[in-house]
């Protein structure tokens, strides 16, 4: 084992089993599981907290032909060490190439890993994502984003950590759920919930400033999706009321070749709301 890694647990759902790790890159410490027994690897970032554990019904769903690497990035500092660490994460596993899907702000920052290591990605999914196309995007195409931190760090002033987290978790907890019956469900939702209280108010400020960093101060290529034609899916649907129109029409633009899907109830996570459409149509765009 590499000194820098740090074995956290290793829990069995069904039949997979769930590696989580914690790796220091620079001063952050990164954690992460990996699942699954499939031969093919695909990096997953389902959720802006305790992603590693969010992302189970994913490995459960992938779990024949897929070891998914999955976590949520921790609070850094600046947007822009976000694809770094990743890259780092993938190196230490010894993944050279992998497919990807990002939800929500996790598309972003695959984006991110993306324009730094654009050889380490093959096939992309992008669920419920945005991205940014102009310095004037933060307030035109990304402004619900933007009035959503702004109302962030005001419910961050009003309270305590504990309320913040307990709304969030009472928000998820319950809908995240496994096929493979209610005590492998259960084991994974007191993780999840575990995994939310490790988390403290200047954490959370973090990830806030973190994504406000990428509003206002970055742009995407998009010459590094117009060669993946037939290896880009987005998903979205028309209940979503975070994800708004023009971010939608701002992520065709960036994969003008992409595939599209549409979960006609979903709201914002499809995963949660419609799981058996969701990964029925991630499962087919990935072994098609």
């Amino acid at each position: 084992m590499n000194k820098a890694e740090i074995m956290i647990r290793r829990d069995h759902y069904g039949k997979f089993d769930s590696t989580i790790k914690e790796i220091k890159i620079g001063n952050e410490r990164w954690r992460y599981s990996v699942s699954g027994n499939g031969n093919h690897y695909i990096l997953a970032l389902m959720s802006n907290v305790a992603g590693h554990v969010f992302a189970l019904p994913l490995a459960e769903a992938l779990q024949e032909h897929y070891r998914v690497i999955a976590l949520s990035i921790p609070p850094l500092p600046s947007f822009h060490l976000s694809g770094e660490g990743l890259a780092v994460i993938l190196k230490h596993e010894n993944i050279t190439c992998c497919d990807a899907i990002g939800h929500s702000n996790g598309g972003v920052h695959i984006q991110n890993l993306i324009a730094s290591h654009p050889q380490m990605v093959d096939k992309i999914i992008f669920s419920h994502s945005l991205t940014s196309m102009s310095a004037q995007d933060a307030y035109t195409v990304n402004n619900t984003e933007v009035e959503l931190y702004r109302k962030a760090k005001i419910l961050m002033k009003i309270f305590p950590t504990s309320i913040l987290l307990n709304a969030l978790g009472g928000q998820f907890t319950k809908k995240i759920k496994l096929a493979a019956g209610e005590k492998d469900t259960s084991a994974m939702q007191k993780l999840f919930k575990a995994e939310l209280k490790l988390l403290k108010k200047k954490d959370l400020l973090l990830i806030v400033e973190c994504m406000e960093d990428f509003l206002f101060n970055y742009t995407f290529d998009k010459k590094y999706y117009q060669e993946k034609a037939g290896k880009i899916l987005l998903l979205n649907s028309p209940t979503d009321r975070i994800v708004n129109p023009r971010q939608e029409k701002a992520m065709h633009m960036l994969c003008p070749q992409a595939q599209t899907y549409q979960f006609k109830q979903g709201g914002h996570t499809s995963m949660l709301t419609c799981p058996e459409e969701y990964y029925e149509v991630v499962n087919h765009f990935l072994l098609e």
